[in-house]
Formats: C-alpha cells, structure tokens, sequence
C-alpha cells in the first residue's frame, strides 16, 4: 500500500478502536501490518496506533497479541533505529526515532534501551549539546519512567537550575511520568513544592506538570487521585484567565483519558460544580465527560465482543 494511505489507514483504525466502533483486535493486526511496511513513515504511524491502544483496555488475548507485536516488531526496530543518529538518515527516521525509542523502551522487552537512554540522559542534564535536540525529550522521558532515586534528584536539580523554557518544558513533561510509586508521589508533589521561600513550580508552570502527568498512561490514575486530593490548593495556585487553557480547566481537560466507571464518578463528584467558576469551563468539562463516557462505552463493547467470540 502506498506511504499515504497505510498513514491515513492506521490513524483510522486507532479512532476506530478508541470509539469502540472497531475491535481493539482489528487494530493490533493494522499496527503489526504498518511496523512490517518498509516505510519509516508508515511505521511512525503504527506506533503511534499502538500508544493509542493501551494496555488497561485489553482483555488477556489481546494483551498477549499486543506484547508479542512489541517483542517481535517494535524491540527489534528500535535496535535497527538506535537511540543515535547516523549520518545520511532522512527525516523520517528522525521522526520515527522519537516516537519508537520511549515506546519500545517502555516493556520488558526493551529494558536494555533504558540503560543507554539513562547515561544519555545524564550526558544532556550535564550539558544540553551532549546529544541532539530532536531526540532529547525521548531520551529524558525514559530516564524519567524508570528513575530511581538518584535520577529524581538530577531531574530535579536540573528542573530547578533551569532558565530555558524549552528545557523547563522537557524536564517537566519527563517527570511527570516516574513510575515508581514512592518516587511519583514525591514527583507529583513538586507542583504544590517549595524551593527555599519560593514555590518549585509557578501556577503555569504547575498546570503545564500535571497536563502532562494527566497524558501518560501509567501515570494518569495517580496523578488524578493527587489533583482530587489537592484541587483547593491547585485550584488557588492555577492563574485565572480568560480561556480555560491556562487554568485548573486545563488539567480537567487532559483527564479526557479517565476510562472507568469509577474514575467518571470521581470526576463529576471533583469538577462539576468547580468548573462553571472558570470562563470556558463549563465547556471544558462537558468535553471531557463526553471523552470519559466514550471511552467506558467503548472498553464495555470491547469486553463484550471479546467474550462473544
């Protein structure tokens, strides 16, 4: 099939699956058909469409589908790739790196991506041109994931040393994703912190924090229990502004990912009488429930059809 239309294809299949209109199945067969195309492009595209199917929608048939897909597919690709540019490679490998690398280096299969990412990481904190700046946010972010305590405290360090927005932003979004769980709750709790008689993050740069915490997959659950748990405080720190996107509706919005039950309960029980005291927030919070419930309808119908067959 051609680049463009394998591309428009698989982002077809990841909305098809996100809605529930197609089969989480249909789409794992598509991504695994789009990471064989000799296209860097197309496999861009297919991992992208797995990222979408994450790993809390699946029932045990398609889990195992999607694992043997990252151990045959993605993890061998993202050795060929490498974390290292080389000379002469176009800018569809460039593009292909930055979304392959953290993915792969995400399961099992790819632990040993994480190593070098880890010393490349603290390469970067060291010295921003020690690696290239495309692949920098990558690099971070999974060093990031899996840190341990050391790594936290040169995240952190460099978070609070640094001037550079565009660094700011990099450091930010990484840390947000720590997975170990004592390590995440002293991460999460830097955007109500205090560094000295200031606070370790602005009300923008908070909101920026746990948007992206919100975004990530395995981070998500954790970060909605720490913002429930602390809305007052957040809410008083968030700036008031004229549209939605600078304020405490911003992280509502980003919690379009909420997909149970139970988390759409929490959510209306959190927001609903809050965010008519934002300009724009009542908008953003009908969005956002309307994400929520798509995504229940959808795991439901998944579950069902799954059982079906």
């Amino acid at each position: 099939m051609p680049p463009h239309e394998a591309v428009a294809l698989l982002g077809d299949a990841g909305l098809l699956a996100e809605t529930g209109i197609a089969r989480v199945d249909a789409a794992l067969e598509w991504a695994d058909a789009g990471l064989a195309h000799p296209s860097r492009v197309v496999n861009t595209a297919a991992v992208q469409l797995l990222e979408k199917v994450e790993d809390g929608w699946l029932e045990p048939g398609q889990a195992r589908r999607k694992a043997g897909i990252i151990a045959n597919r993605v993890v061998p690709l993202a050795r060929t790739i490498g974390w290292k540019a080389r000379a002469g490679e176009g800018q569809d490998v460039v593009r292909l790196r930055g979304d392959l690398l953290p993915f792969a280096a995400r399961y099992p299969e790819g632990r040993e991506l994480r190593a070098e990412a880890n010393a490349m990481a603290v390469a970067w904190i060291a010295d921003r041109g020690a690696i290239p700046a495309d692949i920098a946010p990558g690099v971070v972010d999974t060093a990031a994931r899996f840190a341990d305590a050391a790594m936290l405290d040169r995240l952190e360090g460099a978070l609070k040393a640094s001037a550079s927005s565009r660094d700011r932003r990099i450091l930010m979004k990484a840390v947000g994703k720590v997975r170990d769980p004592k390590l995440r709750e002293r991460a999460l709790g830097l955007s109500l912190a205090k560094a000295g008689d200031k606070d370790f993050f602005n009300g923008r740069d908070m909101i920026d924090f746990l948007d992206s915490a919100l975004e990530d997959e395995d981070s998500r659950p954790a970060a909605f229990q720490y913002v429930r748990a602390n809305v007052e405080a957040i809410d008083r720190k968030s700036p008031r502004e004229s549209l939605p996107e600078g304020s405490l509706m911003r992280v509502v919005k980003s919690m379009r990912g909420l997909c149970t039950a139970k988390e759409r309960t929490q959510f209306v029980e959190s927001f609903a009488r809050r965010a008519p005291s934002y300009m724009g927030g009542e908008v953003a919070y009908r969005q956002t429930l309307e994400s929520i419930d798509t995504c229940v309808a959808a795991r439901t119908a998944q579950r069902s059809a799954s059982r079906a067959s």
